[in-house]
């Protein structure tokens, strides 16, 4: 089979840890599994777009040799993957793309491309609606995708944690010897980081309590100042992704403090970070979004506050710090959910599970 991205796999980035956990999943369940992604060769910083462009039709082209000896492709949605997918489907070969949200995830990605949206969506529409299989990661997500394609095979294979990795069981690094709060991931706009900045000033903020933040991004002068007034707050920037459990698990909680942009989040979310802070066995703190939301609910393993509320975040923290044993416990809920239906092999079975029974339908 070929793992076909149009996006070039930063190391330890959510896309790359998502891939690699599947891929690998695949492989040891007997698939041949290469991954196609765009080369920028030595170029440093952001390629120009036009060398992007270049570096994605130059996976076309090499997947499109590929065909005549795979069974199966396996996308990560993008418009520009058409010419794959329209090939691969006229040889009669299983494709199956994964949808991580919905048309306006691209014009907010990719401001650029508004002149030509309707060309870029219709691309995408085309992939979707013709595709042997579709998998997305929330229900809401599904839904929107039945509309789209109507019901046949949309499959929820949501994200996932590496439970080896990220472990109660890591050894801890000491970050500050006051207990702490952390968030780790993308300093963006979306993920809430100015919101922590509000937070933790906020006069419901829990005396002695920390903020830790591991990740860079456009807000990280932001943070980057702050941290150089406020001895609470400690920018670690962007870390490797294996020793990311160490710096994380003798934390209070994790933050996941999401807003919506553009009404991207009505579609639920499920972020790699929730998961990942659960499998080191710490209570979430999560925005009032479908499926993060109702995962933490179901499972009794944190607390849940409104988007976009500074004091709201200031005393869910302050609650979790009173009783750290109750913290524990959630945490430790969380855990073994993530163990019991939420590591990447399991979502790799369920990968594996769906290629195979398209691959003997189209033969």
């Amino acid at each position: 089979m070929l793992y076909v991205s149009a996006e070039s796999l930063a190391h330890g980035g959510a896309a790359h840890v998502h891939v690699n956990e599947i891929k690998s999943g695949l492989v040891r369940r007997g698939w041949q599994a290469e991954l196609l992604q765009p080369d920028y060769g030595s170029v440093e910083g952001r390629p120009s777009l036009l060398r992007r462009l270049k570096a994605i039709a130059g996976v076309n082209w090499r997947a499109w040799r590929e065909l005549s000896r795979v069974d199966a492709i396996y996308c990560r949605a993008n418009p520009l993957l058409f010419p794959v997918a329209y090939l691969a489907r006229r040889r009669g070969i299983a494709v199956v793309h994964e949808c991580n949200g919905p048309y306006a995830d691209i014009a907010i990605a990719h401001p650029q491309t508004k002149p030509f949206i309707n060309l870029i969506v219709a691309m995408q529409r085309w992939q979707y609606r013709n595709a042997s299989a579709v998998v997305t990661v929330t229900e809401n997500l599904r839904s929107w995708l039945e509309q789209e394609r109507g019901k046949r095979d949309i499959a929820l294979i949501s994200n996932a944690a590496n439970t080896e990795l990220f472990t109660p069981a890591a050894e801890p690094e000491t970050v500050t010897k006051n207990p702490f709060v952390v968030f780790f991931g993308a300093l963006a706009v979306w993920h809430g980081a100015r919101i922590m900045l509000e937070t933790i000033e906020h006069p419901d903020w829990p005396a002695k309590v920390d903020l830790v933040v591991i990740g860079a991004g456009a807000d990280s002068p932001l943070f980057d100042a702050a941290a150089s007034d406020d001895p609470r707050i400690h920018c670690l920037g962007r870390q490797p992704y294996e020793r990311v459990p160490s710096l994380i698990v003798g934390a209070l909680a994790g933050l996941v403090p999401i807003v919506d942009v553009s009404g991207r989040a009505a579609t639920g979310l499920a972020p790699l970070k929730l998961f990942e802070t659960l499998a080191a066995g710490l209570p979430a703190i999560v925005t009032e979004y479908p499926t993060q939301a109702d995962f933490v609910r179901d499972n009794d393993c944190g607390l849940v506050v409104a988007p976009g509320d500074a004091g709201g975040l200031a005393r869910a923290v302050a609650a979790l710090a009173a009783d750290p044993s109750a913290a524990r416990e959630m945490g430790m809920r969380g855990r073994l959910a993530v163990e019991r239906e939420h590591s990447w092999d399991h979502r790799a079975a369920e990968v594996d599970k769906l290629l195979r029974g398209l691959v003997s339908r189209e033969v």
